[in-house]
């Protein structure tokens, strides 16, 4: 369902110019709640094909690959997709 939500946001082309870098309240974004709110890799793996930067920090200073270190012991698919797709680029 979520990474259905995303294919309709990314291909609506209601703003060609879509930010993918807003941010919350936290400093966060989609990238970082891709990983914190979502158990669907599959979210993530749609992210990565966008040109969104998994580098930008939050307000505590943690970037997404933060995120998906301190949740490896649930899903440690999280990050094997971050390393993964930091190797091809």
């Amino acid at each position: 369902y979520e990474t259905e939500c995303l294919d309709k946001l990314f291909n609506a082309n209601l703003n060609p110019e879509l930010n993918l870098e807003l941010t919350d309240i936290w400093g966060q974004t989609l990238a970082h709640h891709a990983i914190i709110s979502s158990n669907n890799t599959g979210c993530l793996k749609r992210l990565i094909t966008t040109n969104i930067n998994f580098n930008t920090q939050d307000h505590d200073g943690n970037a997404p690959i933060h995120c998906a270190i301190s949740l490896y012991h649930t899903n440690p698919e999280y990050f094997d997709i971050l390393i993964e797709a930091h190797l091809k680029n």
